[in-house]
């Protein structure tokens, strides 16, 4: 019978093993999508990623808060822009995905998912996500699918 230490040695060598899997199969994936020709969201604004002074940006909230907005340089060659808020302790509070994907240009991004933290709700995170993602050249349009909530936000921004 093994014991419950052995049990651990293998179950963390599993573990090991599927996350070794899941970075070939994401470095496997973008190079794909690096390669593919047809793939309409090639044409992203790469400018956005090289400079470093627009990766970042604090932003100060209706509430005297300080956040930071953080665009994850990982996704662009998925067709698709992500921003992150965090606050001051580095907790993420916040984020928003951006696609082509139903747009087909490049320059117009659908938002595909917008959330932010109970505690964080109606301070002016996710219009601070969304004003950042403007400032880096991009028509944002609302999804197609939307929750009341999502409705609301959306309205707001008009």
């Amino acid at each position: 019978m093994a014991s419950i230490e052995q049990n651990r040695k293998l179950m963390m060598e599993q573990i090991k093993s599927l996350r070794s899997l899941s970075e070939a199969a994401d470095k496997l994936s973008m190079t794909y999508q690096l390669k593919s020709k047809d793939r309409h969201n090639v044409g992203l604004n790469e400018s956005i990623f090289k400079n470093s002074k627009n990766q970042t940006k604090k932003y100060t909230l209706k509430s005297g808060e300080t956040i930071t907005l953080k665009v994850d340089k990982f996704m662009r060659s998925y067709g698709s822009l992500n921003i992150t808020a965090f606050d001051d302790d580095d907790n993420k509070i916040g984020a928003a995905y951006f696609t082509s994907d139903e747009t087909n240009n490049s320059k117009i991004l659908s938002a595909s998912d917008t959330s932010v933290k109970p505690k964080w709700r109606r301070k002016g995170v996710g219009t601070a996500i969304y004003d950042f993602a403007k400032t880096l050249k991009y028509k944002i349009i609302p999804s197609k699918e939307q929750t009341l909530d999502g409705k609301k936000f959306t309205n707001s921004l008009k």
